[in-house]
């Protein structure tokens, strides 16, 4: 898998606070201020969305002097970088106009609407050589960088399976309310994308094993929801629940369940690595530890159930995951030696979405 770097005296860099723009600020564009703020080296300089009230928030909140509600405004500022966190629709355009004016950025998962957009941007940003990230933040829980290694070192042996679990609940109700998320024309997809993106691209990032082809199943279990703007229904056009079969590089058997109609769950995402040599299971909402079975079998044993539960050295970063991606990102803004999900990886795990969809359209397995 190719993983970008960045290295001081590979791109100029200004001895002052690096000017950074943020497009978009719902829950995610907040996240990514207080974090960003946390830099002494990092000015955000404006913050820009089309909702008022949101800017309001920003001005109370962040006590942004510059505020914008078109992009156009951040545009006109001489800014160094920009995140994008905005509806799936607008990364490609937004993205592709802040590389044409040579500034770096960091985008929201998933990162474009189809794998050709995506691969536009990745050529764009490696011409002109500029820092680019997606934001696949569950790369930098501690679980997570351990088990990589863990995998890399070959202590799960020949990997049978990978297998994910990615449940939530904010739909489960039919009383929850209409948003873009639904709308297949401003989403691209629903907990696929939304979800999916995140799953795709872990199973890659631990394994370092490609997908070669997907099988995937999705349905809707409420059709119309309840405009909150219009009080009008309206219709539910992406999927609410999503099935994956998969097969990875050197026969590694995958498959996942993603849902946001899963009553009962938060933000539950696991991922299970079996091999002939150990079982090790990740649990995002315990980033600081691992279950693990690490020893490899002597003997024929008719059952075996003996997870144990590892804390992950302090060497693996913070257990806010979310700061560990921002640091991330500005240590590449720096010139340090990083490695970041890149464009590169946006695409790969698009190419996957890509296939699911079509998948999804044909009934049949698609080759990625």
């Amino acid at each position: 898998m190719m993983m970008i770097f960045w290295r001081k005296g590979e791109m100029e860099m200004p001895s002052t606070s690096f000017r950074v723009g943020i497009i978009g600020f719902g829950g995610i564009g907040e996240q990514h201020f207080l974090h960003l703020s946390r830099f002494q080296d990092v000015a955000v300089e404006v913050i820009c969305d089309q909702d008022e009230n949101r800017l309001r928030k920003a001005q109370q909140v962040c006590g942004m002097p510059r505020l914008a509600t078109c992009a156009e405004e951040v545009f006109s500022l001489p800014l160094q970088a920009v995140v994008v966190a905005t509806p799936n629709v607008t990364h490609y355009p937004l993205v592709k106009e802040a590389l044409l004016r040579g500034w770096h950025v960091l985008c929201e998962k998933p990162f474009t609407m189809d794998a050709t957009q995506a691969e536009e941007l990745c050529r764009l940003a490696g011409a002109r050589e500029l820092v680019h990230m997606v934001a696949f933040s569950y790369r930098f829980v501690p679980a997570a960088k351990m088990l990589r290694e863990i995998l890399e070192r070959g202590q799960a042996g020949r990997i049978y399976h990978v297998r994910c679990h990615y449940l939530q609940s904010w739909l489960a109700s039919p009383f929850a309310p209409y948003s873009w998320r639904l709308d297949v024309q401003q989403s691209g997809s629903g907990v696929l994308g939304d979800l999916g993106s995140h799953v795709f691209d872990l199973a890659e990032f631990l394994t370092g094993k490609k997908f070669l082809r997907v099988q995937a199943y999705a349905r809707t279990f409420i059709p119309e929801r309840k405009d909150p703007v219009s009080g009008k229904e309206r219709k539910v056009t992406v999927d609410d629940a999503v099935g994956v079969w998969g097969e990875m590089e050197e026969g590694i058997f995958f498959t996942a369940e993603m849902s946001r109609c899963a009553t009962g769950r938060g933000n539950a995402f696991t991922v299970e690595v079996n091999g002939d040599r150990g079982g090790f299971l990740l649990d995002v909402e315990k980033p600081g530890e691992l279950l693990a079975c690490p020893e490899p079998f002597t003997e024929y044993t008719h059952f075996r159930s003996n997870f144990a539960s590892f804390p992950c050295p302090s060497s693996f970063g913070p257990v806010d995951h979310y700061y560990a991606q921002t640091e991330a990102f500005v240590q590449a803004l720096r010139g340090e030696l990083v490695v970041l999900p890149s464009f590169f990886e946006g695409w790969r795990t698009q190419r996957v979405l890509d296939a699911c969809i079509r998948s999804i359209q044909q009934g049949d397995w698609q080759a990625i």
